[in-house]
């Protein structure tokens, strides 16, 4: 029974740090999705597709409206520096 509690803790102290680590790292990532004018999570897609090692990403929707709405990241488009921003970003927040 120890055993069960113990991988009930330790499932609950992961799911805090990675919980800790998403909201750290949206709130810094956020002052760069408002100069671009996209919500926040919609900069995750252009962010992924402009990376040269990506051929191409997986968008899972769960409804049409949000579907649409991840058709606006092909026209945002990231700079060098932006992606540099992003790197350093999910770098420090981890």
């Amino acid at each position: 029974m120890w055993m069960n509690r113990a991988v009930i803790f330790v499932e609950g102290v992961r799911a805090a740090l990675a919980f800790h680590y998403h909201l750290r790292t949206g709130n810094a990532l956020r002052p760069l999705a408002v100069r671009l004018g996209v919500p926040l999570a919609e900069l995750a897609l252009p962010g992924t597709i402009q990376q040269e090692d990506v051929t191409g990403p997986l968008v899972g929707s769960p409804s049409p409206t949000r579907m649409r709405e991840h058709l606006v990241a092909p026209t945002v488009t990231l700079s060098p520096e932006d992606l540099a921003q992003i790197d350093d970003i999910l770098a420090e927040s981890w």
